[in-house]
């Protein structure tokens, strides 16, 4: 709460060099501006942090982790109003 009164920010964002005064605050801002610039960045340097449980899959985010594992466990959450055809896929029922 001092820091408020002193204008202290000692918490600085490696990024866009924006200071905080409480660690919490500067984590918030990291989430919120710079989580997929972090993402995309991996798909230059190849990082692929999260791991398959079933296989030796790597991704670079958890939405695509989770695509792919639909293919272990089977789910298919997109049907077609029509015929009933369901895909594991958004973009495979279009």
């Amino acid at each position: 709460h001092k820091r408020a009164h002193t204008g202290d920010r000692p918490f600085k964002c490696e990024i866009c060099n924006i200071g905080y005064s409480e660690r919490r605050n500067l984590n918030m801002h990291r989430n919120k501006h710079h989580a997929t610039a972090k993402v995309h960045e991996r798909s230059h340097t190849g990082e692929r942090p999260l791991k398959c449980d079933e296989c030796d899959s790597a991704f670079i985010n958890t939405s695509k982790l989770k695509v792919h594992k639909r293919t272990h466990t089977g789910e298919k959450p997109f049907a077609c109003g029509h015929c009933g055809l369901a895909f594991s896929r958004n973009h495979h029922l279009k």
